[in-house]
């Protein structure tokens, strides 16, 4: 990826091979229909390698993704809801550099010291199946679940679920594309939507990420 130093509001994570993952671009609601918007995303987006966004609601923010290469692929569901009710999988703790494999084949890049780094904040563990792999975030009784992904769609089920029964806590937060099979686990569950956005995506974008097995943390992609 190219050096770019990011304006304030904006968050994106390099891909191996390089691309671009924008986690947040915010324009000030003076600045908004005024030009900037595009002109921070033709410096962000350019260039060859995937590109990935999470897009808002706000119609504008998807026709300006449109407008530089990206589509929408599905939704990305804000979930939230109580950890008890759910199945148990066996899971057992584990470090970054331990599943680095699983998450290049379902996240779509090799991101060591993102992973690394997010590992060595307060609160972070992560866990494994044999298939899958689930990071959660406990802050108090809640707990922000991923990144996440498995070998297939049940294999990421069963380490979020499983990682979900562990860390004991009331409440989690996720972030799950629309067609995950965790949508309907965790509706069926008792949990609720409470926000959503788009999965964005140019083709090469969609070819690295597997929606249907992985989770994303919402910064990090």
């Amino acid at each position: 990826m190219r050096n770019v130093v990011a304006p304030q509001g904006a968050r994106f994570t390099p891909f191996d091979p390089p691309g671009v993952h924008l986690g947040d671009l915010f324009v000030l609601p003076e600045h908004q229909s005024s030009g900037a918007g595009r002109a921070l995303l033709a410096e962000l987006l350019r260039g060859a390698g995937p590109k990935v966004t999470f897009a808002s609601s706000d119609p504008r923010a998807i026709a300006l993704y449109v407008r530089h290469g990206l589509r929408p692929w599905t939704p990305l569901l804000y979930l939230t809801g109580p950890t008890s009710a759910l199945p148990t999988p066996p899971v057992r703790r584990t470090r970054p550099e331990n599943i680095t494999a699983l998450d290049i084949r379902a996240s779509g890049g090799a991101r060591h010291a993102t992973l690394a780094w997010y590992s060595a904040l307060p609160g972070v563990t992560f866990y494994a199946t044999d298939r899958g792999y689930d990071a959660v975030r406990q802050t108090g009784h809640d707990l922000v679940i991923g990144p996440a992904g498995g070998a297939g769609p049940q294999d990421c089920v069963d380490a979020v679920l499983g990682a979900l029964a562990t860390a004991q806590a009331r409440i989690a937060r996720i972030a799950v594309p629309g067609m995950h099979p965790l949508v309907s686990a965790l509706l069926g569950a008792g949990w609720h939507i409470a926000d959503m956005d788009t999965l964005m995506a140019d083709d090469a974008g969609l070819a690295l990420i597997h929606p249907d097995r992985y989770v994303p943390h919402p910064d990090l992609g």
